[in-house]
């Protein structure tokens, strides 16, 4: 083998391993920015749930027509009544709405 074809085999294995290295560190970066993100989207989704569980049980147990109104309009600003696949969400709207109506 003549320099230069030893010099041409360890260029090429040196810029094949910079060029691994820096694939591995791209995908080590989007994995872990895709795991941070879900993280993200699991707890703002937890904290939803929680604020539609609160915002129910003060439809149901309330006698109160202002807490009522409130909660129907707290439903009302966090359910997706557009979509409509989400014809559950738009009845619960609806289900307490019509609470808010019923006479007292």
């Amino acid at each position: 083998m003549s320099g230069t074809s030893i010099a041409a085999t360890v260029l090429a294995g040196v810029i094949g391993g910079l060029l691994a290295a820096l694939v591995t560190l791209f995908g080590t970066i989007l994995a872990e920015r895709l795991r941070i993100a879900e993280e993200n989207i699991t707890k703002e989704l937890a904290k939803w749930r929680d604020t539609v569980r609160r915002l129910v049980v003060t439809a149901v147990t309330t006698d109160d027509q202002t807490k009522l109104s409130q909660a129907w309009v707290g439903l009302a600003l966090r359910m997706n009544l557009e979509n409509i696949e989400q014809r559950d969400d738009r009845e619960l709207v609806a289900r307490v709405r019509s609470l808010c109506d019923a006479p007292t």
